[in-house]
């Protein structure tokens, strides 16, 4: 019985540790509850710096609007799928920012933050 009883902690450590991981994803959300996070304005930090500030909207009937200044716009549709390990942020319908309509991993979402991420059309390296 001790033996199965420390092989059992021996084997669930390690698993709980390593989804405390560095890493943090959003887990155990619901697709309602991420949706009303997401909803609003989102500034994009541009990576580099040289790159215009662009402001993501999304709102409660699943439109999402992009806009690069000066005057570059883009309206889309987007879709909210989770899992009990992720979050996917689906962008459809794009006509000029076609870069964007893609899937995107949320990384990370509360009230003031949203960090997304993709491995963009199977491109080596990481979009953000």
């Amino acid at each position: 019985m001790k033996i199965s009883r420390s092989l059992l902690l021996a084997v669930l450590f390690p698993a709980i540790l390593a989804s405390w991981s560095c890493e943090k994803n959003e887990m155990f959300k619901s697709e309602s509850k991420i949706k009303k996070q997401l909803v609003g304005s989102w500034n994009l930090i541009p990576i580099p710096r040289t790159n215009p500030n662009e402001v993501w909207t999304f709102d409660n009937s699943g439109n999402a609007y992009l806009f690069r200044e000066p005057a570059d716009h883009d309206t889309g549709t987007y879709e909210i799928k989770t899992t009990l390990t992720k979050v996917e942020l689906k962008i459809k319908d794009l006509e000029h920012f076609t870069d964007f309509a893609t899937t995107w991993q949320v990384v990370l979402l509360d009230d003031e933050i949203l960090v997304m991420a993709n491995d963009h059309l199977g491109a080596t390296g990481i979009k953000e």
